[in-house]
């Protein structure tokens, strides 16, 4: 939602648009603005079946990257996998990190 939003304005960064899942529910947060609501539901739609599923307990459905949780010893492990993954993979086309001098 962010990604898209941020094609549009560049006050997007400010907005509380997340979404999740916690236990059986789905939660998404929308921005204030209505515009922007239609604008975020139009790049949410296409994860909709997707979570949905998820929820349902449908575990085929799988990102090509993904990481199994129980093949890593700490939530670290398995993000540290999965970013070294999509780098290898080309994925990650420039390093991200903080540019600030102090």
């Amino acid at each position: 939602m962010m990604q898209e939003s941020l094609k549009i304005t560049p006050f997007a960064m400010l907005s509380r648009s997340a979404a999740g899942i916690r236990g059986s529910t789905l939660i998404i947060n929308m921005p204030g603005n209505p515009n922007a609501v239609a604008e975020c539901m139009e790049a949410l739609l296409p994860a909709l079946k997707h979570a949905l599923k998820q929820i349902k307990g449908d575990k085929r459905e799988k990102h090509p990257k993904h990481v199994p949780h129980a093949e890593a010893t700490t939530p670290a492990d398995t993000w540290d996998r999965s970013y070294k993954s999509a780098y290898d993979a080309g994925e990650k086309k420039e390093e991200v990190g903080c540019s600030c001098t102090h």
